[in-house]
């Protein structure tokens, strides 16, 4: 899907006289998208199904659309890219189910309430985190610690480097927001990863308030979470977690169906795939399809332009 951004104005869908100023918590829909999702219905069908052309047709399209984002994103062979829910909250879920952060409220609380903080892996987030990029880390198996600003009010990175000297016998997650979703300000995420990985740290990135705009390497980061809806032409688009693939299981996070490849009253044997083992059930096939085109219309248009 080719666009410039002369032709922004007449694709966008809007009522006439409202003033949408808001991009930050999500973009607005366009007709070109609309139009090719239109082009999909009449041949949809489940993507676990192998009886019929149609399953066999929406399939294709859906791997295509995973391909286009991957390609987008400049991901290498050791990343996979699973689609999570409807935003990067949900990316960020997935990625602690991942490394084993994430656990239910319910059963912390029953089994969990005496261990000791010292020998759980250690997060720090940043100073300017979207909620789910902090609140989260606070609740799960993990100690979570936030980096403070500094006297220019930018990411403290002494407070930064003592933090990881201090717990680098330590398992290190960092999380940190590549943009502030409030004031916008980037983060320095090339000195944040060389500093992390000095202590041999995960890297991972919230880049939903910063990849509508620009493009980041991957070789900076471990994961990286994204909301698509935040893509102009992504309304209705499936978060997004890219993640290396080394950090994914060979049992999924959740079982069930498309995660497997035999099954009897007594065993299963799960797929090797780490993009079909973390996308159990049906997928959002229609989401990560309007994901792609939302990336296809940034590239089209070109990120000096944007």
């Amino acid at each position: 899907m080719y666009l410039q951004i002369s032709d922004l104005k007449k694709e966008l869908i809007l009522k006439k006289g409202i003033l949408h100023f808001d991009f930050t918590a999500s973009a607005l829909a366009l007709k070109c998208v609309e139009k090719e999702i239109l082009k999909i219905l009449p041949t949809y069908a489940n993507t676990h199904s192998d009886s019929s052309l149609n399953s066999f047709k929406t399939q294709q399209t859906y791997e295509q659309a995973r391909k286009d984002i991957k390609k987008s994103l400049s991901l290498d062979e050791n990343f996979a890219l699973i689609a999570c829910g409807t935003g990067s909250s949900s990316a960020i879920k997935k990625f602690q189910e991942l490394i084993g952060i994430y656990i239910p409220p319910l059963v912390k609380e029953r089994y969990f309430t005496q261990i000791d903080k010292n020998t759980l892996p250690l997060v720090i987030v940043g100073p300017y985190e979207h909620h789910s990029n902090e609140l989260s880390f606070r609740e799960g198996l993990c100690e979570c610690i936030r980096i403070p600003l500094d006297k220019n009010g930018e990411i403290d990175f002494d407070f930064l480097e003592k933090t990881l000297q201090k717990n680098k016998k330590r398992k290190i997650i960092a999380s940190f927001s590549l943009a502030s979703n409030v004031t916008g300000i980037l983060s320095d995420y090339k000195r944040i990863s060389e500093m992390v990985r000095k202590f041999k740290g995960i890297v991972a990135f919230d880049a939903s308030s910063f990849i509508p705009y620009k493009n980041i390497s991957c070789q900076y980061y471990d994961a990286l979470f994204i909301s698509s809806h935040k893509l102009i032409g992504g309304i209705g688009g499936s978060g997004l977690l890219a993640i290396k693939k080394d950090l994914c299981g060979n049992k999924p996070s959740f079982a069930a169906g498309g995660t497997v490849g035999y099954v009897s009253r007594t065993s299963q044997c799960y797929l090797c795939n780490e993009e079909a083992l973390e996308e159990g059930g049906t997928p959002g096939i229609l989401q990560l399809i309007r994901a792609s085109l939302a990336f296809k219309i940034k590239d089209s248009i070109g990120v000096k332009n944007i």
